[in-house]
């Protein structure tokens, strides 16, 4: 959410461009959400939690961190591209954390976990929003060039984009202490590898047992 609040500013104060612009710059983190959700869903039951949180919240760091190589001159389609990329690498983060976090909630406690859950979503991202406006303000949105003239300060922009990268850095050491076998009622097997093992059973006289 900060890097969400920050790279409006950044095109649009930052380097200038049009509302419209800009969100067509940002928008594709959205269709990033979109195609890697759908993935994520069918690689949960293999792959368990924690590599999806791993994999997706790393990736999503590298990808942060090279919106430092964006400048005043850089061709916008390098934000897009790292925009969509960004999307991708957190939506495999969002499946396994909702699913997991709820798999050994009771019925009857769903409802006050649904309500803790919802708060935890609208803090954090309050606080993510907060500590990045605040670097943003802190370094300066402007300074004064080698003519005296005002420009934008792309540097303040710069070490919001850093910030956002350290903070799903340290969420990746988080998701180290998930533990797959917590949310293993959640993983269910793949319907080809149950029907594999219904015909072994029924050809391999005894093989229930074994199994």
């Amino acid at each position: 959410m900060g890097l969400l609040y920050a790279a409006p500013l950044f095109l649009q104060v930052g380097r200038g461009v049009s509302a419209l612009t800009s969100g067509l710059t940002t928008f594709p983190e959205a269709l990033g959400v979109l195609v890697s959700t759908q993935i994520a869903a069918r690689l949960y039951p293999r792959l368990g939690p924690r590599r999806l949180v791993i994999t997706g919240l790393s990736s999503v760091t590298v990808f942060m961190t090279l919106m430092l190589f964006i400048g005043q001159d850089t061709n916008l389609w390098l934000m897009r591209i790292l925009m969509f990329l960004i999307g991708a690498g957190m939506a495999c983060s969002f499946i396994p954390i909702q699913v997991a976090a709820f798999a050994t909630i009771s019925p009857a406690a769903t409802g006050q976990a649904s309500a803790l859950n919802n708060a935890r979503l609208q803090v954090g991202a309050s606080l993510g929003v907060a500590l990045i406006s605040s670097v943003i303000s802190f370094v300066g949105i402007t300074h004064v060039d080698a003519h005296g003239a005002v420009v934008a300060n792309l540097a303040s922009y710069h070490t919001a984009f850093i910030v956002s990268a350290i903070l799903v850095l340290i969420a990746t050491g988080i998701g180290f202490t998930i533990h797959d076998s917590g949310a293993a009622s959640t993983m269910s097997r793949r319907p080809d590898e149950t029907v594999k093992q219904d015909a072994i059973l029924d050809a391999t006289p005894g093989a229930e047992v074994v199994l």
